[in-house]
């Protein structure tokens, strides 16, 4: 299948899912999907088989959230067997507390199956929200670091090659490539209700706010890409922190990273990764300065 009918496969089971019809969507699920709950909070698991994803993420899940909870897609991307989508959460608890997550959902499609799925969301809000997940539930435990295929580079086009070499130099703790491409209206968002999410709006504030606090808090900064997926104007990038803090503290943080750009030129950097354990390593921003990893 192509990825634009990849695309609209996963549209269409959205769409009727948004309105609480979830039987199309739970019937492309593979018997031998894996679902991978990024991060390093107690919800992180890797849970494999469509059994053991509908008995116990989905079944906890409805245990604590009311009759009529939506996920509402926002933005599709897809490349190749890959589709990408930003959504926002429209839930409440069975005591009537809101839970309206922002989540970064990787699907990877074989012959209109869902085999894949990798979630990114705002862990701080999961835990303050639903409480820890359930230890006996769990099927295996956190696979955070586990590697992922990276897309050839043949086969991308020049955002995506852009984005590519942008990775790699930061995997090297080489921030100049991305400094280079980074537009003058540059915007980095950082998603969740964590201390440090927030909008960084122009290259200035995200260089003196953002980059800068974290140089002064890590150090070397560096970023390893797992997998790229582009379409038109977006590359979303699967990467994974190696950091360590000043004084010592191991920073490993997972991202879905959602770019835009522009003429060759990065204007957009939105950001999903594990909001707890930003706030567990590097503390509030009082601590740091206004800043986030």
């Amino acid at each position: 299948m192509t990825a634009s009918t990849n695309k609209r496969l996963m549209q269409e089971l959205l769409a009727k899912a948004a309105t609480g019809d979830r039987a199309a969507y739970v019937a492309a699920i593979a018997d031998d999907v894996t679902m991978v709950i990024t991060g390093q909070y107690s919800w992180s698991q890797t849970i494999r088989g469509k059994q053991a994803l509908l008995r116990n993420l989905h079944g906890h899940l409805a245990s604590l959230l009311a009759e009529g909870r939506r996920t509402i897609p926002l933005r599709f991307i897809a490349d190749d067997d890959v589709v990408v989508v930003e959504a926002k959460g429209e839930m409440r608890t069975r005591a009537g507390q809101p839970y309206n997550n922002d989540y970064c959902l990787i699907y990877r499609l074989h012959e209109g199956r869902i085999v894949e799925i990798r979630e990114y969301c705002d862990s701080t809000l999961t835990e303050a929200v639903l409480g820890p997940f359930p230890a006996a539930l769990r099927q295996s435990a956190p696979h955070g670091q586990e590697e992922l295929a990276m897309t050839g580079p043949s086969r991308v086009h020049h955002n995506k090659q852009i984005v590519q070499d942008v990775f790699d130099a930061l995997a090297n703790s080489n921030p100049q490539p991305l400094m280079a491409h980074l537009a003058d209206d540059f915007r980095f968002v950082i998603m969740g209700s964590g201390s440090w999410s927030r909008s960084y709006d122009g290259k200035e504030a995200v260089l003196a706010e953002l980059f800068a606090p974290l140089r002064a808090r890590l150090g070397r900064i560096t970023t390893i890409p797992q997998r790229l997926i582009a379409e038109g104007d977006h590359v979303v990038v699967q990467a994974r922190g190696r950091n360590t803090t000043v004084d010592g503290r191991a920073y490993d943080n997972s991202y879905c990273n959602v770019l835009r750009l522009e003429n060759g030129r990065i204007t957009e950097w939105i950001e999903y990764c594990d909001t707890l354990l930003i706030e567990a390593a590097l503390g509030p921003p009082s601590a740091v300065g206004r800043g986030c990893g």
